[in-house]
């Protein structure tokens, strides 16, 4: 099973694609090309996990905002393209 993980930032994100036994590629791309790159499916991940956050009582950044927006448009992407999973 290939995995792809995301850890969302507001501009730029990191990512891994976990093959089952070692990454095969991994970086930090501009959010609008990892958007991209999940929306055409070139990376062959069967799963993906993408970071989160969690509510703490506290007041957020603008800069948190707007990376917990790019999150949910990489799972919008990821849905859309797969249906689901």
């Amino acid at each position: 099973m290939t995995l792809l993980s995301i850890d969302p930032g507001n501009i730029e994100s990191a990512f891994v694609l976990y093959d089952g036994q070692r990454p095969t590629l991994f970086g930090k791309w501009d959010n609008r090309t990892i958007l991209r790159w999940l929306t055409v499916g070139e990376h062959g991940a069967e799963r993906c996990a993408i970071e989160t956050m969690k509510p703490r009582g506290m007041a957020m950044s603008f800069e948190a905002m707007q990376t917990q927006l790019w999150a949910g448009r990489f799972m919008q992407a990821w849905y859309e393209r797969t249906g689901g999973e």
